[in-house]
This record gives structure tokens, sequence and C-alpha cells, in this order.
């Protein structure tokens, strides 16, 4: 430590003779990894199968920044499992500096190493958000992420905010590097699809490192076996007259992107079961009029996060006991105010016998009273235990009961709703403005909430750090609302009355209450 020290402090010093280092040729590596090792790019996106040497080529492309940079400057290498970057990188690294013939003083508890040169690297663990204040302004001519395919992009995107500053000072460069990520909307996935990085990629049947690409086929063929996977293999030849192997369509998706690289997503690890074609229907072709028709609200409150709800039918003598989804919308950043028109709209629209809501923190039990007294219904809590609801929604998604709209012709008419109250409410074209812009789409959403285990309790949950659904949650509610049409046919509820119905009810009320007082007049 007190060598490092030294030569931190002698860092402006001319820079050290390289005399005896020799850098990572193509020789040691293979054309593709060899293509990232030596990018000159500023934005690079490894995406590789797993054993695929992907961190391998990282740790040869800081070897040769470390080897060839000035004195003074930085290269960092995060992780965000802390006991891969010591494990994958921090060790690997040395060894390679050992190779190449760099000499370097390393503290290996902080992971801070410096060479001869008096170029330096730092490697870190960044499992959450805290992770990211220990390179916090320090400069940098490569700035590496690894396992970036990780359901963690609150991380992952903090990290890449605290790497952008250091990295423009420099002009360095940004590396990210995962596996294929099964989540289509979050970060990594963007990387590699918007255009603004260069994606290397490749798999461990791409070269014959560290082994055979015959040999580690076999291994995989015998991995997948115990494991219970279907493994289908298309052999090819390449233009080198060595064989190269790739996944068919029978290939289970875990073995297809572990192994070759596919990014398709694991179907056990969808929370919803929503199927294409088996859960839609076109709202054009059901005639929702009639008084065999019961409606539900499902109702999420956020406002980082979305305000969302959704709408639910069903008649009451439907056989097959379906469930379709008529309305839903969300929007974020919304006050109460905002909110009520909307919601006494989607009341007035669909005349719902049953709502219920997210009664939990951040003031949602003072929303929900103040909901509840302005549109005059009762709003019911959520079910109390998620993955249950979860699993019955699942059911109806399985049995092709629940079904969800292809096409939106319901939106039209909550806003019309809204603007027909315009004569006594001036506010209504501003609300009505709420229910522009683009839809949302429940359907595309429903298929990218994930589940996972957690690791401490060990039971399967909704997986928080990946991509958080609004609609599906209010989807949830609606659902557990609508649970009672199952058994039979709920009493409707005033709201659910015609003008005139409601109008004999009203006195018939009074009639009865003049009797209590006046027994006397019968």
């Amino acid at each position: 430590m007190i060598a490092m020290m030294g030569a931190l402090a002698a860092l402006a010093a001319p820079p050290a003779s390289v005399e005896g280092a020799r850098l990572p040729t193509l020789a040691e590596s293979f054309a593709e990894q060899w293509a990232y090792e030596t990018s000159e790019d500023l934005n690079n996106a490894v995406c590789c199968s797993r054993r695929a040497g992907k961190t391998t080529g990282a740790v040869r492309r800081h070897a040769r920044k470390l080897a060839t940079l000035a004195p003074g400057r930085w290269t960092h290498f995060g992780s965000l499992i802390r006991r891969n970057a010591k494990k994958h990188f921090w060790a690997p690294l040395k060894a390679e500096l050992d190779r190449i013939g760099l000499g370097y003083e390393a503290n290996n508890t902080e992971m801070i190493l410096v060479t001869e040169r008096g170029t330096i690297c730092q490697a870190f663990g960044c499992d959450d958000e805290a992770g990211t204040k220990a390179v916090q302004g320090d400069g940098s001519m490569l700035f590496t992420i690894d396992e970036c395919h990780l359901p963690n992009d609150d991380v992952l995107k903090l990290l890449v905010d605290v790497a952008t500053p250091m990295l423009t000072d420099n002009g360095g460069a940004l590396d990210l590097l995962g596996l294929p990520p099964e989540d289509e909307e979050g970060f990594f996935a963007k990387a590699l699809d918007d255009g603004g990085f260069s994606v290397f990629s490749w798999t461990m049947f791409d070269h014959d490192f560290p082994r055979s690409r015959e040999e580690k086929l076999a291994d995989v063929v015998e991995r997948c076996r115990r494991r219970g996977l279907a493994l289908d293999v298309a052999t090819t030849e390449g233009p080198d007259g060595r064989p190269r192997y790739a996944c068919g369509p029978g290939t289970h998706p875990i073995a297809a992107r572990q192994y070759f690289g596919k990014r398709v997503r694991d179907p056990d690890a969808v929370a919803y079961e929503y199927q294409r074609v088996r859960n839609d229907y076109d709202p054009r072709t059901v005639d929702f009029t009639g008084p065999q028709w019961r409606h539900a609200v499902g109702l999420d409150l956020g406002f980082q996060d979305r305000d969302a709800s959704v709408v639910v039918a069903w008649q009451v003598d439907d056989p097959r006991r379906r469930l379709y989804v008529r309305f839903y919308w969300q929007r974020n950043h919304l006050d109460v105010d905002q909110l009520k028109p909307v919601l006494g709209a989607v009341r007035d629209v669909y005349r719902p016998g049953k709502w219920t809501g997210d009664h939990g923190g951040h003031g949602a039990v003072k929303v929900m009273a103040t909901l509840e007294a302005h549109l005059g219904v009762k709003i019911e809590a959520k079910p109390g235990d998620v993955m249950v609801s979860v699993g019955l929604v699942n059911d109806d998604l399985r049995t092709g009961r629940l079904l969800l709209p292809t096409v939106d012709v319901e939106t039209a008419r909550v806003r019309a709703a809204i603007l027909a109250r315009a004569g006594r409410y001036p506010e209504a074209m501003e609300a009505a403005k709420l229910l522009d812009g683009e839809p949302a789409n429940l359907a595309s959403e429903a298929g990218k909430v994930l589940k996972a285990r957690n690791p401490r309790t060990r039971k399967v949950e909704i997986n928080k750090k990946g991509f958080h659904s609004d609609l599906t949650e209010a989807l949830r509610y609606a659902h557990a609302g609508a649970q009672h049409f199952r058994a039979h046919a709920p009493k409707p509820s005033e709201s659910e009355l015609s003008t005139e119905e409601q109008r004999i009810l009203h006195e018939e009320r009074i009639w009865q209450r003049e009797r209590r007082r006046f027994p006397w007049a019968r």
C-alpha cells in the first residue's frame, strides 16, 4: 500500500519505460473478441452466451489500456454482482498484467491497482445504489459494467449516470457486458437495439478457447440432459472449415439464452400467462348493452409511478364465464383533482358495481377516501396475497376466459363523457386531454412482468427490480373484484341501474320511510 501511495504521488512524472511489456495479440484471441478488445468507439455493448469469453475480452482490453495510457489515467470495472468483479475480473487482470510483463502494485481489499507506468485501474461491485458512491468523482478512460442483463435497472442506470461525466472529461469509453436480456424494455436491451452502441456478440461455439467447440458442445449436451432442458442443435460448416453450432427451434429458452446467446424469454419466468389470440377479442364484435352485463374497476395509485385504471365486464348468464377487459388507462404525475374527472367518467359510462383499489402507503388511504367521497362509491381493498391473485388471473388466462381487446374503442367513450360535463365543469377540456396521446398496451405489459424467487425468503414473487407495470396491478385488482361473478349473479348496485330504475327506487325508499313515520296512513 505504501508503494501504491508513492506511485500515486508520482503520477505527474514522465511515463516510465514499458520495454519488455508485451500487449495482447490477435493470436491470443479470436476475431469477434479481438474486434471488441481493440474497439475505438465510445459506446460498446457486448452480448454473449455464458462462457463465451466476454469478461476475458474486457480483461485484455483493460490491460491494453493500462499499458498504453498516459500516467494518471484511470480505468474502471464494475459488476452488478460484487463477487464476480473480484473473481472474474480482478484476479484475471493481475494474471494478464503478469503475463504481458507490466509491473503493478495492488490493493486487494479496495481492488485498486497502480501499474509501473502510473496508470490505475479500480474494480468494484455494485449490488445496490449505495455502491455507485465508490467511484464518483474519478476520471476514466474506460468504464466497464458487467452483468448488465440482470433485472436491476435502477442500479445500472445510476451507474451509467455516474460514469458519463467521468468519461466525458477525458473522451473515455463506456462498455456494457451481459447475457442476452430477458426484459426487452430494460436499459441493456435498449442499448443493444437503439443504434447508439457498437454491438459485439458471439458464443462459446464460435471459438476453441479454452477447449475445442466439440468438447464444449458435449459438455452442454450433458448439462442440459441433467437439467431436463430440451436441446436441438443445428450444425453447419464455417468459412474456416470448422463446425459451427446453433440452437434449433426445439431448444429450451434457458439453454438457447445461456449457451447459444439467443434473446429469448423463459416462459416460466413470466408472471402473467397472457397468450395472443387465445386471450384476445375484438370489442367491435361484442354487444355490451343489456341488463345482464356487470362491471368492475381496478385502481392502482401512484405519482412517480402511474395511476392506472382497468374496467372489466361479464355477463351473469354466460355459461363460459368470460371476463372482458373493456377500458384501461394510465398516467403519472396526477393530483387527486386531475384523477377525479377521469374516474367520474368511468363511473358514468360503465356504472360499475365493484371498485377495488390499492389502500397501501404513500397517502393512498387518504386518496382513496377522497375518491370515494367524490364518486359516491365504495372502493374495496386490493387482494392481500399478490401471488395468489396472480394465480387466479392466470387460471382465467390459461382457460381463455380472460380476454383483452385488440383495438381501443372505449377511450373515446370515456373522453366524450368528460366533455359532456363541460357546461358545468369548466376544466373538462383539460381533463379530457389526459386521455390523449399514445394509448397504453395492456397485452404488451402483461408479457413483460417477470417473477423470481426471493433469495432470502425463497418464495416466488413479482420481480420488482425488473419491468414494473401499473396496468397489470389494476387488472389484478379488477379481476379480484369480479371474482364473485363465477358463483352467482350479484345484485346490481344502484350505480348500475338506469336513470328510470334509480328514480323508481328513490320513490320506493321515500314511500317506505313515510310508512315508518306515519303508520296510521297505511
